[in-house]
């Protein structure tokens, strides 16, 4: 996992704090922990970890990234959204989460329509059958009223009368 601050090395402090806003994780390198006064076990490491833990929120929004630059990451495992991109895989099941808004916008612009595009099964294949053949059916009779062909026209009404009461 990597530190949540430089993002480049190892994070081998890690700090949980629960809090009116529930649990938030910070993880820390060996560097930014010496950084942020947390460097050997003494008096003046509880000194040194509630100064951190008072600007906690602070220190973990500042090192997030911000949204819209590509740099945006997921606290847990430290998937980057460009990783993410690269290797079409979540590092973690809370990557989903984290990059709910961006992966949306990634999804629309795959199929532009948004639209299921896979099988379907045979009742719900009859229906769309069914009203695909009702529309085409619609616009010939339609046709078939503006150029005045009376008979034709019934016959369009009468095959659609009967598909829908076949439904």
């Amino acid at each position: 996992m990597k530190c949540d601050i430089c993002r480049e090395r190892q994070a081998v402090v890690f700090i949980h704090q629960v809090g009116s806003e529930g649990p938030t994780e910070l993880h820390l390198c060996e560097e930014c922990a010496k950084s942020h006064g947390l460097v050997h076990l003494s008096e003046d490491v509880g000194k040194a970890l509630m100064e951190l833990l008072k600007n906690f929120p602070q220190t973990v929004r500042n090192s997030r990234g911000k949204k819209g630059t590509g740099n945006e990451f997921c606290p847990f495992c430290g998937t980057t959204w460009r990783d993410l991109q690269k290797s079409q895989r979540a590092g973690c099941a809370r990557c989903y989460a984290i990059f709910k808004n961006l992966l949306k916008k990634e999804i629309i612009s795959y199929g532009k329509e948004g639209g299921y595009k896979g099988r379907l099964s045979v009742s719900l294949r009859n229906q769309q059958n069914r009203q695909s053949e009702l529309e085409r059916l619609r616009k010939l009779l339609q046709e078939a009223l503006e150029k005045e062909r009376y008979e034709e026209a019934a016959q369009y009404r009468d095959a659609i009368q009967q598909l829908e009461q076949g439904a």
